[in-house]
């Protein structure tokens, strides 16, 4: 093989390395942006589509009160 085209063969696996990595680097930054940080459950809670049964904990706390109170009669 002559030495020119030894170099464009080197060239050319340099370059495979050279995509193959931005294609690893271009996935892992794109996981990255697409997962979010919560600070807390009720924040993830407020972004998932559909309301929810209880707007407040004291709702909630009510609402359990009272199934409690139903089953002791």
């Amino acid at each position: 093989m002559s030495r020119d085209k030894a170099s464009l063969l080197d060239i050319v696996n340099a370059a495979k390395r050279v995509l193959q990595f931005a294609e690893r680097l271009n996935k892992s930054v794109t996981r990255q942006q697409t997962s979010r940080y919560h600070d807390s459950a009720i924040d993830l809670l407020d972004e998932l589509p559909g309301k929810r049964l209880f707007k407040t904990p004291k709702e909630a706390d009510q609402y359990l009160q009272k199934e409690r109170s139903s089953w002791e009669k």
